[in-house]
């Protein structure tokens, strides 16, 4: 889009906030991996920079799991506004006995930036990271990693609650489809 997807105003309000409520929903830590926290200052939640810059988002994922208190780290990429906390409450419910729940589709794409991770991916992050693999979708191929591909009818979600906004026609479409 040519500027920072997560300050996108939708009916009044930056995809950031939106996906920042719904996040606050569940949970009382809210972590933005961000490498200029002044764009974000409005927010007031906890800003974490990236120890890996410029290493996309595995390296924002390694950043937030750092600075969590939590054992699972839910990632959210900035360009999601119609993830609901009801599929996020269903990622969560799915976590037992796995180390990370990956939303995939019917087409079989996975979704590594609007998933759950355990603290267990933490050290297959920052070996991947080191060697220079920044790739979220190495991650779930690591073979000592229990990766749950949760499906839409399992999860109880739709495929529309995965679609991104990465062009401005994109953004026309969610506007219209929400009527902001």
């Amino acid at each position: 889009m040519g500027f920072d997807k997560a300050l996108l105003n939708v009916g009044g309000t930056t995809i950031v906030q939106l996906l920042s409520t719904r996040l606050g929903e569940l949970t009382d830590e809210v972590l933005l991996s961000a490498n200029d926290p002044s764009a974000y200052d409005f927010l007031n939640l906890t800003i974490v920079p990236d120890v890996f810059p410029g290493c996309g988002p595995l390296a924002g994922l390694h950043a937030a799991m750092l600075h969590s208190r939590r054992p699972w780290v839910l990632a959210l990429a900035c360009d999601l506004p119609r993830i609901s906390s009801s599929m996020l409450k269903s990622m969560i419910r799915h976590t037992r006995g796995f180390d990370a729940v990956v939303p995939v589709t019917s087409g079989g794409r996975l979704h590594p930036v609007c998933a759950a991770y355990s603290r267990a991916c933490l050290p297959t992050i920052e070996l991947n990271l080191r060697a220079g693999e920044n790739r979220m979708i190495r991650l779930l191929e690591e073979p000592s990693l229990r990766i749950k591909h949760l499906t839409t009818m399992e999860g109880r979600f739709s495929e529309a609650d995965l679609l991104d906004i990465d062009d401005p026609q994109d953004l026309e479409e969610f506007l219209r489809l929400h009527k902001f």
